[in-house]
């Protein structure tokens, strides 16, 4: 059982790297409103976004199995 969530971790880390050094940068990081938003989401952008936020949840569910089982 540690083997396989081990083996898991690391495929999800390896995703998760991958999808963050895809996001597109921000274009420009010295806005004065912090709070509005410098990026719009849309399409492969959003769906990237969503699924790199899955990917973490799980990477930090699997490392909480890991503890309870490992």
């Amino acid at each position: 059982m540690a083997t396989i969530l081990q083996f898991l971790q690391i495929i999800l880390g390896t995703v998760a790297i991958v999808l963050i050094l895809l996001r597109p940068p921000v274009a420009d990081e010295n806005s004065p409103n912090w709070f509005r938003p410098t990026l719009t989401l849309r399409g492969w952008e959003r769906i990237s976004f969503f699924f790199t936020i899955a990917i973490l949840l799980l990477f930090t569910l699997i490392s909480g199995l890991r503890l309870v089982f490992g």
